[in-house]
């Protein structure tokens, strides 16, 4: 029923019945966007957090290669000794910062392919650094 969801999290407890999902937009996922979804099982009640963003007004296909990105990412952070993956991604820039509204970008998402950091975000079209974390 929502094709844009992938669940990666379930939770199913004798009060409780929930999933965490990642969310895409045309196949791409919205790197820092989830959906949960959780059902009391005492009330039958079900609260979902979250939306689904369902229009994106940006180009998807990246200016610039992975080779390009990881490049980039590593004049940003020490990935030393480190096979790194990559992710094209889409990324709400304002998410976290106090910013109201979304405002959406193209990514490339750099990490080490044995852990979450150092991870940087940068600018698929630009090569723009949004996040570099130690």
């Amino acid at each position: 029923k929502y094709p844009q969801l992938q669940i990666y999290r379930i939770i199913n407890d004798p009060y409780l019945l929930g999933v965490h999902c990642h969310v895409f937009y045309e196949g791409i996922e919205i790197l820092n966007e989830g959906y949960r979804l959780f059902k009391n099982k005492n009330t039958g009640t079900t609260d979902a957090m979250d939306s689904i963003t369902s229009f994106i007004d940006i180009g998807l296909h990246p200016s610039m290669t992975h080779k390009e990105a990881i490049r980039i990412a590593e004049s940003k952070l020490d990935y030393k000794g480190k096979c790194v993956s990559f992710q094209l991604g889409i990324y709400d820039i304002n998410r976290g910062k106090g910013i109201p509204g979304k405002e959406f970008k193209l990514v490339w998402k750099v990490i080490p392919t044995d852990g979450e950091y150092p991870k940087v975000i940068l600018d698929a079209h630009t090569g723009k650094t949004y996040s570099a974390q130690q």
